[in-house]
């Protein structure tokens, strides 16, 4: 039997071992105890819950029903509630803690410091609620890590929330609550640290100085306004925004310098998580600062875009106000041309043959003044004295030259118009040259303006 307990490995062994501790009963326990290796250990704490629970099937073990022996049954089990084997020490407080029906072993043959241990390391912690103040050193040693539930770090972790939980829904008085709780703000876990700040916050006012400033930095969050859509805000509020981003970093340094400082040495952990979340908070303020920033270029670029485009707007008026002008003086000089053209072929051609055509029109016109004085012999010896023809041909020619002088006087009055033109169609050209600067500016920073909106970054 010593060598069956010692050396079960197969599945074929385990079940000798079972018939074996069922025919041995209470000494089949004390052997597996004294030499068992761990799978009959599992077997024998299983065999220990049948013979507590008094639902063993053959008549053999009905002579372990008595409380006598189930009570020196619980003496024999309850060592193992200090092996280092987590797993199977947590069998044992199963078996001992006996949920299954209604805690008949525990409260009856189990110790009341004992009761809670197992109602503890079984995690049950309803139970151990119930058990009242027996349940606090128990529940205080899981949560400092002198018990440890489960050897996994995370479900450890979980069992030290619960177990604070615990300790919070037992303890009332608030002094006690405050002097029992308290001390944990400087735990090693960051889970159980925060969970305790948690259960404190709603009687901060009873802490000390210092648990209130770490309490303060644990529970430190900071309200960005727009975190979330600074790509939604107009240019009032962003600029409202980065007015505070210096107060909000201020306020940071401000919370989490003070927790340090209150830290005790030996809490390297504590000012580690505070030290991170110093610099977490800091670098979401600077990413806030970031986007708004860019938020604020890009209204800066919007706003290049509207003058640009309002620029542009004020040229194309003043093209067309141009086009318009010169429309007119085109009119106007079309006009000029002509009668430029017409009084130079006037002075080349038109003298002369005018000069020819006034005197031979002399004798015309001294018919013309016969029948009018109604005396040609008159006439006719005014005309032979010469006299009448140089005073003809001189009044034609005169007459000649006074138009063309006429009509050089008015050209010479409008041909300004002409320089006047040149200016305008100067003027268009410099238009023209600005507005398509204007346009490559317009289509730069338009081409800009998604790069920017795609540099704003998510800040959690």
């Amino acid at each position: 039997t010593k060598k069956l307990f010692a050396k079960s490995r197969s599945e074929y062994s385990l079940s000798i071992v079972r018939q074996v501790l069922r025919k041995l009963g209470m000494r089949g326990i004390r052997l597996a105890i004294e030499y068992g290796d761990r799978a009959t250990l599992v077997e024998m704490v299983n065999f220990a819950g049948e013979l507590f629970n008094q639902i063993a099937p053959n008549s053999q073990d009905k002579r372990y029903k008595d409380n006598a022996t189930r009570q020196r049954l619980a003496n024999l089990l309850l060592p193992f509630l200090n092996i280092t084997d987590l797993d199977l020490r947590n069998k044992f407080a199963e078996k001992l803690n006996d949920k299954r029906n209604q805690y008949d072993v525990s409260n009856r043959f189990i110790d009341p410091n004992n009761r809670a241990k197992v109602a503890v390391i079984d995690t049950d912690w309803n139970r151990a609620i119930s058990l009242g103040d027996l349940a606090i050193p128990i529940l205080r040693q899981s949560v400092g890590g002198t018990l440890r539930i489960e050897q996994a770090e995370n479900l450890n972790a979980s069992c030290q929330i619960a177990a604070l939980k615990s300790i919070d829904k037992i303890l009332t008085d608030v002094s006690r609550k405050v002097s029992t709780l308290s001390p944990y703000l400087q735990h090693d876990n960051d889970e159980v640290r925060l969970e305790v700040a948690n259960l404190l916050q709603p009687i901060q006012s009873h802490l000390d100085l210092a648990s209130t400033q770490i309490l303060t930095a644990l529970l430190f969050t900071i309200n960005l306004p727009y975190n979330s859509n600074v790509n939604s805000l107009d240019k009032s509020t962003v600029e409202s925004c980065l007015r505070n981003v210096e107060n909000h970093k201020q306020n940071i340094r401000d919370v989490f310098e003070k927790a340090t400082s209150v830290c005790a040495n030996n809490s390297i952990s504590t000012r580690n998580f505070l030290s991170k979340q110093k610099e977490f908070l800091l670098n979401r303020v600077s990413i806030y600062s970031s986007n708004l920033n860019i938020m604020l270029k890009k209204f800066t670029t919007e706003f290049d875009i509207q003058k640009i485009c309002e620029k542009i707007d004020r040229n194309h008026s003043l093209k067309t106000k141009y086009s318009k002008q010169l429309k007119n003086l085109d009119d106007k000089c079309s006009g000029i041309r002509i009668s430029m053209d017409y009084f130079t072929i006037g002075l080349i051609v038109y003298t002369p043959v005018f000069a020819v055509f006034a005197y031979a029109i002399q004798p015309v016109i001294a018919i013309l003044l016969a029948m009018f004085l109604g005396n040609c012999d008159l006439c006719i010896t005014f005309i032979r004295s010469g006299v009448a023809e140089s005073k003809f041909f001189f009044a034609l020619i005169s007459v000649w030259c006074v138009v063309n002088l006429y009509l050089f006087l008015m050209i010479l009055r409008d041909s300004n118009l002409i320089s006047q033109q040149s200016s305008i169609w100067e003027q268009i050209r410099k238009v023209d040259a600005e507005v398509n600067s204007l346009q490559w500016k317009k289509d730069e920073l338009e081409r800009k303006l998604p790069d920017i909106e795609r540099q704003i970054k998510f800040n959690p």
